[in-house]
């Protein structure tokens, strides 16, 4: 039989389709792409069939026996499934956007890349669940199971964890914007890329620690009204070491860099709401003030910059003319026309890869695998690759990991930079691209 078959059989109703599967249990439904949303099946029993890529939206599916059901990429969004059974069930990237999953069984099941936006999942039970990449962006999931969830590349933005269960869950790469802690238990969690570091080691959080330390802070946002430079991130670690001489109770921090939209933007955290105002007024003003002492001479660094990593035994000559050294206290001096990398804190030649330690290589190799990800989501249509294919791309970062992980930063670093010129602000605008930034600037210091 073929899906429409099946799909005749169902209309019959639930009797009727429950009575034909119990006569014939060696047989599997095939129900993938088909259409049956806003179609109550309340207590159907669908288990072991292919429900893939199918819609079975905004309906009343309460009791519903999905287990063992392959849900890869099917529509469920807006349905009511409390009490539905999903042992063994595979919903991998299924869209179930603002669907009811009150108390629902849910204990190792596969949500890989599921869009969970909005959806009611309080009082569940999500232990052992793969959410790697699912967006549960303003969830419910107040009193919810999460013990030993794998949350890696989640996005918990605006999700509401009140009286949740967290212990053990893996969160590496997480979003996790304005998210709602209150109450949470949690004993331990492992943040690093593998899950395997256990945080706290060799001890139990305390009551309330967790919340305390990962409980959302206040966020300002930066505008880049002119545009955003590769430069920028350089200029606003600058920014952000003067506020934080000047004002240490802030505790000011770069979050995120933000490229949707009509303009890109900076997210930074501070430790308290009244704090907002002036750290974002102090944000504009140093930028303000750094960019002005560079007089046009963005180009010129970012330049320096790439001559260090392609030809490190020439940049103390190398020639930025008319400018002035920006020194670490903020102020300006006058320079003359020649320059020295040192200038800039960019000295060549003054750090060997033996001399790399290993926390290093561990750092450089998750901000390098970070950008293997953002390459890797980005779509091979995309404006990106107009210079350079992806695939290619993949081959270039695919050493760049590696070299990471050998140590092998400085060359690793030439490869994100020729990286960043080609595929532009996908890579630029990212975070980890920063760090790359960060560790060139900060050779030799």
């Amino acid at each position: 039989m073929v899906s429409y078959e099946y799909l005749e059989i169902l209309k019959q109703g639930v009797e009727v389709w429950n009575k034909w599967r119990e006569d014939n249990p060696n047989i599997k439904p095939d129900l993938s792409h088909v259409n049956f949303c806003r179609v109550g099946l309340m207590y159907v029993g669908l288990n072991e069939a292919d429900i893939m890529e199918s819609a079975i939206c905004e309906g009343a599916l309460m009791g519903v026996d999905f287990s063992e059901v392959d849900l890869t990429s099917a529509i469920l969004s807006g349905s009511d499934l409390r009490s539905a059974d999903f042992v063994g069930a595979r919903l991998v990237e299924a869209n179930l956007r603002g669907a009811n999953l009150r108390g629902v069984d849910l204990r190792g099941v596969d949500l890989n890349g599921a869009d969970l936006t909005g959806a009611n999942f309080s009082e569940a039970d999500l232990s052992y669940a793969d959410l790697s990449e699912a967006c549960l962006c303003s969830a419910d999931l107040i009193t919810a199971n999460l013990q030993n969830a794998n949350l890696e590349w989640s996005q918990l933005i605006n999700c509401n964890l009140t009286d949740a269960t967290l212990t053990g869950c893996k969160l590496y790469g997480s979003a996790r914007d304005n998210w709602v802690l209150k109450g949470v238990q949690c004993l331990y969690i492992y943040f690093d890329e593998r899950g395997q570091e256990r945080l706290p080691k060799g001890r139990d959080f305390a009551d309330g620690e967790f919340e305390r330390l990962y409980a959302s802070l206040p966020t300002i946002e930066y505008v880049f009204e002119n545009g955003f430079s590769p430069i920028d991130p350089v200029i606003m670690a600058k920014v952000v070491e003067f506020i934080q001489g000047k004002e240490p109770d802030f505790e000011i921090q770069i979050d995120s860099i933000n490229t949707r939209g009509l303009v890109p933007s900076m997210k930074f955290i501070v430790q308290h709401e009244e704090q907002k105002t002036p750290a974002l007024q102090q944000v504009i003003d140093e930028y303000k003030n750094i960019n002005a002492k560079l007089m046009g001479q963005n180009d010129n660094l970012l330049k320096a910059v790439y001559n260090m990593m392609e030809k490190p035994s020439e940049i103390k000559n190398y020639n930025i003319s008319h400018t002035e050294q920006l020194t670490l206290d903020g102020d300006v001096e006058k320079s003359s026309t020649t320059v020295k990398g040192d200038s800039y804190g960019i000295a060549a030649g003054k750090i060997s890869e033996s001399t790399i330690s290993q926390n290093i290589k561990t750092e450089y190799h998750m901000h390098a695998t970070d950008l293997k990800k953002v390459i890797e989501e980005e779509p091979e249509g995309s404006e990106s690759f107009a210079k350079l294919p992806k695939k290619k791309a993949m081959d270039i970062i695919g050493g760049v990991v590696e070299d990471c992980a050998k140590g092998i930063v400085k060359n690793a670093a030439k490869e994100v930079f020729y990286l960043g010129a080609m595929l532009g602000t996908v890579i630029v605008q990212s975070s980890a691209y920063q760090s790359f930034v960060d560790f060139v600037s900060n050779i030799g210091r």
